[in-house]
């Protein structure tokens, strides 16, 4: 990977992002999380802004405590008329004001200091919403000449060290010095003393080989990824709770994928970048695609919830370092969430029914880059051992999060591979097969697949082709087969599926305004209709799920997150048409998971800020009940 600095890459000039109005106050309504924590561990004054960010502001809206924690000076050379300290303080400066747009409070700080694990860092914090707090730890940046790769070369060596930049006016005081170890110990200490319940973080694992083009990504992007990842697994979770969220973002090649923000979010988005790019004086226009831009490094689509063949309800979630599992037995309590596997996976589960009844779940392991599986020990019970399945990519993490679909009764585990193709493995004998690669998709696969299995055995993969749906079929006993659907089944995550009067019916979050379209096969385990349904929608991003009702008549419903980070539904109606969206409101992190419960009751379930299990179900059986309100399930 060849060295890149932020500011060598930047377009000359100084024109920022073109907005037409101020976000917070004019835009969306939020639906505001309760009882979370959040912490945000970025690389530069800006990256939180850019890539992770409209996911923010709600959470600062909330009144829930909101900090990010930013790892470098961002100085690079200074600039012909700064210092490296005054470019520091200045982009530093922009950052507050950034912030305090999205709070929509005066650009006012009180700005101090704290010792943690032996190392003053900074602490900024916004007067009129004390809870908004910025830390700055201050390690070089990469593409400064007197420190070159500074936060890589830490990450890489237990013996390298480096000074601290010290911004001009910073309250800290004083240069120090840093090694690996301060790093971990410094990170570590600010989460158990803020005791966050979600972590965002960069992408870890950047698929430059693809998408990368003339901006690779930051090196600082990755190695602050990675000792987030690193804190997140010393921390664990809250005392008393050891479960929290960590969510990574894609960076510079999200602008390589559909634009996904609308702009009801967007304008609050570029409103506060602005006030961030008015203080830098090397920015120019290279970043804006990124403000119409918001995809995580993994996201999590269904199944991670499921009813198993006793009745009992199971919904499985990633952790920052543990693979979360609550289950409800029919007619009784939830339990959990436990800790059913320890370690680092990449968010989302592969989750399929077994011949013999029994579920059969895997995960993606970063520590080892393998897939990991195991066997339901019997309906309503625990799992077996967890056995490693390996990976299409030997030693290197595969693309995304790994599924299953079920063919002739038995296992096919598919997942995107580095090449953007389709890994895939079977179920043979008590085992599975080795590694295959299935043909079609142009190597342009990129969120994890999902499969659904028609009832009259025709097992279907689906998958986000960066912007277009990609479909595979599998006639039972047949070979996987690429079928192209129609060129407007245009999508920005992997699509919902259910099925529609025993035709196979998908769902598709759209580019820019975040709509939802959908589409059918013409008769069952036939061709598919030419033209994308447009159900409109509410905004918002992430994936769109889907689920069959119950009932002597029924029919599909479809949920979504809004606009407002809460959850809409859309039904089906007696002639197939589907009605306007209702607002179910709430707020989630992860999500939504539709599941029809033993009684024949939708259960739609997310998972908040909080990292806790919230859901909604059906007052009655059938396609038109309403819903109850949020529930907490386990604890």
């Amino acid at each position: 990977m060849p060295k890149v600095s932020r500011r060598t890459v930047l377009v000359a000039g100084t024109t920022a992002a073109v907005t037409t109005a101020i976000g917070v106050g004019s835009g969306t309504a939020h639906a505001l999380p309760s009882g979370a924590s959040f912490v945000q561990i970025v690389a530069h004054s800006d990256d939180d802004l850019l890539f992770i960010n409209p996911d923010i502001q709600p959470a600062i809206l909330s009144g829930c405590p909101v900090r990010t924690i930013i790892l470098t000076a961002d100085e690079f050379n200074g600039t012909d008329d700064m210092s490296r300290e005054e470019l520091s303080a200045q982009l530093q400066s922009g950052q507050r004001a950034a912030y305090a747009s999205l709070a929509g409070k005066p650009n006012t700080w009180s700005r101090g200091t704290m010792t943690v694990a032996g190392k003053i860092v900074g602490v900024d914090t916004l007067s009129g919403a004390p809870q908004v707090q910025l830390i700055y730890l201050g390690l070089p940046d990469a593409g400064d000449d007197l420190h070159l790769d500074a936060l890589t070369n830490l990450w890489n060596s237990t013996s390298y060290s480096t000074d601290t930049i010290l911004p001009k006016g910073s309250p800290i005081g004083r240069v120090q010095r840093y090694k690996q170890a301060d790093v971990d110990a410094v990170l570590l200490g600010l989460l158990r003393q803020f005791q966050p319940t979600t972590i965002r973080a960069q992408d870890p694992y950047p698929d430059d080989a693809r998408y990368g083009g003339s901006l690779p990504e930051h090196w600082d992007h990755i190695a602050a990824a990675k000792f987030a990842q690193k804190a997140m697994k010393a921390y664990e979770g809250p005392d008393g709770r050891p479960f929290a969220l960590l969510t990574r973002y894609r960076c510079y090649n999200t602008q390589k994928a559909p634009a996904n923000v609308p702009s009801a979010l967007r304008t609050a988005k570029t409103t506060a970048y602005n006030k961030y790019a008015d203080r830098d004086p090397l920015t120019g226009d290279t970043f804006n695609a990124n403000l119409s831009r918001n995809y995580e490094r993994w996201p999590v689509t269904q199944p991670w919830a499921m009813l198993d063949a006793s009745g009992t309800l199971h919904a499985f979630v990633v952790a920052g370092d543990a693979l979360m599992w609550w289950r409800q037995p029919n007619g009784g309590a939830w339990v959990g969430p436990t800790n059913l596997l320890a370690g680092t996976f990449a968010p989302g589960v592969a989750l399929a029914m077994r011949g013999d009844n029994k579920i059969q779940i895997a995960v993606l392991d970063l520590d080892t880059a393998a897939i990991r599986t195991a066997t339901q020990t019997a309906p309503g019970g625990g799992f077996g051992a967890w056995t490693s399945l390996g990976n299409p990519n030997n030693n290197t993490a595969a693309y995304g999060t790994p599924c299953f679909g079920v063919s002739s009764g038995l296992l096919e585990l598919f997942v995107v591979n580095r090449a953007g193709t389709l890994g895939n493995k079977f179920q043979q004998g008590t085992g599975f097969s080795g590694w295959y690669t299935v043909s079609g998709g142009n190597g342009k696969a990129m969120s994890p697949p999902v499969a659904f299995t028609a009832p009259g055995g025709r097992m279907h993969v689906f998958a986000d082709g960066n912007g277009k749906a990609f479909h595979w079929y599998q006639n039972p006993g047949g070979a996987t087969l690429y079928q192209a659907l129609t060129t407007s089944a245009d999508c920005t995550y992997t699509p919902g599926v259910a099925l529609d009067a025993g035709k196979v019916r998908v769902f598709t979050r759209k580019p820019n305004d975040g709509s939802v379209g959908t589409l059918a096969e013409s008769s069952p385990n036939g061709s598919w209709q030419t033209t994308v349904t447009n159900l409109g929608g509410v905004g918002g991003t992430g994936p769109v799920t889907a689920v069959t009702s119950g009932g002597a008549t029924p029919r599909v419903l479809a949920f979504a997150r809004n606009n407002d980070y809460g959850l809409s539904v859309v039904r089906q109606g007696p002639t197939g048409a589907f009605g306007p969206w209702e607002d179910l409101g709430g707020y989630f992190e992860v999500g939504p998971a539709p599941v029809l419960d033993a009684m024949g009751l939708v259960r739609v379930f997310v998972v908040g800020a909080d990292c806790r299990l919230h859901e909604r179900r059906q007052t009655a059986v059938g396609p038109d009940a309403p819903f109850g309100g949020w529930q907490l399930a386990g604890n």
